[in-house]
């Protein structure tokens, strides 16, 4: 669902004024997480809207219980660092 809503939203735009960051544990691969996450960032990064800063971080060895405290603080400190 994911990557048919990115298509129909984001083809259109000629440029993204935002910041995201993305993570999955490493360990997550029973369903596919790390694959589908690279996929999407991918997908976002084919677009390159000059304005749009992103991040992706996969740290080996988390699971998706064990990534949330890491991924918080990375995540908010590339999100403000942006700023």
């Amino acid at each position: 669902m994911i990557f048919r809503s990115e298509q129909q939203t984001l083809n259109a735009l000629k440029d993204l004024h935002s910041t995201a960051f993305f993570c999955v544990g490493g360990l997550e691969s029973d369903k596919d997480m790390v694959k589908d996450l690279r996929s999407f960032v991918e997908q976002l990064r084919a677009h390159k809207f000059p304005h749009f800063q992103m991040q992706l971080w996969v740290p080996d060895g988390e699971t998706h219980h064990s990534v949330f405290p890491g991924a918080a603080m990375r995540g908010l400190r590339f999100i403000f660092a942006s700023k």
